[in-house]
């Protein structure tokens, strides 16, 4: 396990960043089919915000295609100006929200990203392994709403284990899929390619779901050694083209 330093990803090499939001290691692990090598990493942070104030506290030159409207060019989060730190933000999720899904559809993502692939330093960001569900088990645990994305909406209805954890593989397998038949064709030769994750989800374990969402909650479930630890070990997956 490498608990890696805050400025990781800066310093490692890619020109291409897959960030798969709140991917599990033992989901990817187990359900990934792209040809690469793993490293397994820990994180600090346990949600989105708390890992870009954590991990990108400066001035960045990248390229940015989000899926994620925790990553947008115009709505503090948190009091995290992402614009602030990031040249260039594509705010996918402002286009291509479906109402009928409740979040972006990685097929989305993918295509407002394909014409920036022969750049360097591009992160594309899918939502997806992030619930909702988006395959045959439309769970809706959580909605983002474009127009206030740091607002979620809370979406009851009766969640079991079996339930959460079949709505995320499938999540899963969808964006997987897409990565591998959509966008990794589309990448040039040579350009470096690695997927990593922000954080992790929780799926019934000792009766929680999802992730936190604020700095109170994170701290909170700090003191919960089991759950941290899904929540905040994650993956560098380095691709072989």
């Amino acid at each position: 396990m490498v608990k890696v330093p805050r400025d990781y990803i800066h310093k490692w090499p890619w020109d291409i960043l897959i960030i798969l939001d709140a991917c599990r290691r033992d989901y990817f692990m187990q359900y990934n089919r792209i040809e690469g090598s793993l490293k397994p990493i820990e994180v600090e942070t346990a949600y989105t915000t708390a890992w870009l104030k954590t991990y990108f506290p400066d001035r960045y030159p990248y390229v940015w295609v989000s899926g994620n409207p925790v990553v947008n060019s115009g709505y503090p989060v948190q009091g995290y100006r992402p614009w602030v730190h990031i040249r260039t933000i594509i705010n996918v999720w402002k286009h291509e929200w479906r109402e009928d899904l409740l979040t972006v559809p990685p097929e989305a993502v993918t295509k407002w990203a394909i014409p920036w692939l022969g750049r360097r330093k591009v992160v594309v960001h899918y939502i997806q392994p992030h619930f909702p569900g988006i395959g045959k088990s439309r769970i809706r645990m959580v909605g983002w709403k474009p127009s206030k994305p740091c607002v979620t909406v809370k979406l009851e209805e009766e969640r079991t284990p079996e339930k959460a954890q079949t709505a995320y593989r499938e999540n899963l397998e969808i964006v997987l899929r897409e990565v591998e038949e959509n966008l990794l064709p589309r990448i040039p030769l040579g350009r470096r390619v690695v997927i990593t994750s922000d954080h992790g989800e929780l799926l019934g374990e000792e009766g929680f779901y999802g992730h936190p969402g604020r700095p109170e909650d994170e701290e909170d479930i700090r003191g919960r050694p089991k759950l941290w630890k899904i929540l905040t070990e994650v993956f560098w997956f380095e691709v072989s083209l």
